[in-house]
């Protein structure tokens, strides 16, 4: 007969399979089923530390891949700078009222999403609003994971400026991103009235 183990929250006997295994535990499973350890940490995540520690979370994991410095607070610092926004707490209660709409759940914006997280460069919005301003700045060339920065020169080879992608350079000249990112060569090739590439001359 399969042995059973009563979950300390529902009080329910329930088999083993019904339990996360903690090897660290003396009977070697959790002490509260998957069901309720489930409720507990859904629970969790809709409150406003577990919101907070989320996002934090997401944001270390975003600077990573971005080749960013790591966000510049720690979580106390930052669980602070979130309680002290004006809107912090009717964009909370916004997201419960609806029950946990993800467009509404609260996000952490980066005002200059080529910098990374700190103080000074954040903002606190809706999920929605964030996905929106970081489509628009991807449709810009203000951002995206296929950046490389492009460098300008004048027809006599001195340098005049850079721009972090081909896209945000074609927007700023006025010109089609085929026309600068073709040209984009180790060597710098002519186009448009300038010379580009990916590599600084000097």
């Amino acid at each position: 007969m399969e042995e059973l183990i009563k979950c300390t929250k529902c009080l329910e006997l329930k088999p083993k399979m019904d339990f996360t295994r903690r090897l660290n535990r003396k009977s070697g499973h959790r002490s509260s089923c998957r069901v309720c350890s489930n409720i507990v940490s859904n629970n969790y995540k809709k409150s406003k530390e577990g919101l907070i520690r989320r996002i934090l979370i997401q944001q270390i994991r975003s600077s990573k891949q971005r080749a960013h410095n790591p966000p510049n607070y720690s979580l106390d610092e930052f669980r602070d700078w979130f309680y002290s926004q004006d809107n912090f707490e009717k964009l909370y209660l916004d997201w419960v009222a609806s029950e946990y709409n993800k467009n509404l759940v609260p996000s952490v914006d980066r005002i200059d999403d080529l910098k990374p997280y700190s103080f000074e460069n954040i903002r606190l919005i809706t999920w929605a609003e964030n996905v929106k301003k970081s489509h628009l700045d991807k449709v810009n060339g203000v951002t995206g994971r296929d950046m490389k920065t492009v460098y300008q020169y004048d027809k006599d080879l001195i340098f005049i400026t850079s721009y972090h992608s081909t896209s945000y350079a074609a927007k700023q000249i006025g010109v089609s991103q085929t026309n600068i990112s073709k040209r984009c060569l180790k060597y710098p090739k002519m186009s448009c009235g300038f010379y580009w590439t990916y590599n600084r001359l000097h």
